[in-house]
């Protein structure tokens, strides 16, 4: 049975390569359309972001800035700015 399968795709393969099949793969495609976002209301909204945040994996800022890793990258941008110089 898979055999049938695989002879008959490469057949219509060989047609559609040599232009005697009068259509396409993609004209025979057809696209599903769904909706990729649920539409909620205000207030619908509100509660999702609330259920969001309650997760414990939601990342807060921790008011920590790395300031080591910021003196670095401007330290290496001013000695980058010196030697063009």
């Amino acid at each position: 049975m898979a055999r049938s399968i695989k002879s008959k795709a490469l057949a219509d393969l060989r047609a559609r390569r040599n232009g005697l099949s009068a259509v396409s793969r993609t004209e025979e495609y057809e696209a599903k359309e769904e909706d990729v976002y649920e539409k909620v209301d205000e207030s619908e909204y509100q509660k999702l972001v609330d259920r969001r945040r309650e997760r414990e994996d939601f990342v807060v800022d921790d008011g920590a800035l790395n300031i080591p890793l910021l003196q670095i990258l401007l330290h290496d941008l001013h000695s980058s700015l010196l030697t063009i110089s």
